[in-house]
């Protein structure tokens, strides 16, 4: 048997409930409150575009060397999305290299890992 308090109760929950309901989708709908739920989601959307950028670059700088103005262009974009020093070092690698006609080398195959081997030696690893 359901008294009359317990109806009331419910009353008040369910009230209560839609009173709440109401305020979060007005705060939802206020630019704060826009901003409040969706920064998170746009920095993880920034941040995989960044890799994305990161290893398009690496890639072409891997792959193909002898592509000078894609390349700058990549890393111009990588760097305005605030890339890294890891990648600053290997374009700055594969930059001395285009200056001294090593990438011309490298086309004939005779020594496939020199971005590999320059990097190592800029950084002080040995390979």
């Amino acid at each position: 048997m359901i008294s009359f308090i317990d109806i009331n109760i419910f009353t008040i929950i369910t009230q209560l409930a839609s009173i709440v309901t109401t305020l979060g989708i007005i705060f939802a709908a206020t630019k704060k409150g826009r901003a409040w739920l969706l920064n998170p989601v746009l920095k993880k959307c920034d941040d995989n575009t960044r890799n994305i950028k990161r290893l398009e670059l690496l890639m072409m700088i891997d792959n193909h060397p002898e592509m000078v103005q894609p390349i700058n262009m990549l890393y111009d974009e990588y760097h305005k999305m605030g890339g890294n020093s890891y990648v600053s070092i290997v374009y700055n690698v594969w930059r001395q290299n285009v200056a001294n006609g090593i990438i011309q080398d490298r086309m004939s195959f005779v020594n496939p890992s020199f971005v590999a081997t320059n990097i190592a030696n800029e950084v002080n690893i040995k390979c």
